[in-house]
Formats: C-alpha cells, sequence, structure tokens
C-alpha cells in the first residue's frame, strides 16, 4: 500500500476489480482515497467499496491493523460489466 517516502508522498493509484470490499479498522488510521475524494477510517471504523476504484494509504509513522474482505461479484451484481 502507498505510503510517504521520506518527505515525498506518491500519488494514488485508483484501481478496481469485480469484488465488494468490507474494511474494517482495528487500530490507529487509514486514509481511503476515492474517485470522489478521500475518508479517513479510524478505529472501530468500517467502509464497503463496491467494483469502486479506490487506494488505500497509511500516512501515519506505525503500521494501521485492519480485517480487509473482498467477495467476488458475478456479472448481474456488476450491472453486466
Amino acid at each position: 500500500m502507498p505510503a510517504a517516502t521520506g518527505s515525498a508522498v506518491l500519488e494514488p493509484d485508483l484501481h478496481t476489480d469485480p469484488s465488494l470490499h468490507v474494511i474494517a479498522m482495528l487500530t490507529d488510521e487509514l486514509d481511503v482515497i476515492l474517485e470522489r475524494g478521500e475518508v479517513t477510517l479510524s478505529v472501530g471504523d468500517s467502509i464497503v467499496l463496491r467494483d469502486s476504484k479506490h487506494d488505500l494509504r497509511n500516512t501515519q509513522s506505525r503500521p494501521a491493523s485492519f480485517v480487509y474482505t473482498s467477495f467476488p461479484l458475478t456479472r448481474s451484481e456488476r450491472g453486466g460489466r
């Protein structure tokens, strides 16, 4: 997952796949970058991403722990895409 490298911050690598992703934060914080903006998840927060472009970034100086579950979507669940 991209993170700050020295003083430079890497550009987001927005990507998608035909899946439903559920991210639940356990410790610290994680930035979720989306096409329409950015969301910071803290301990106890969760987010559901359905077939959407996203990137994850830990901008903290310490590791963040989270549970990341992915479920494949069928063609009909993706709207025929």
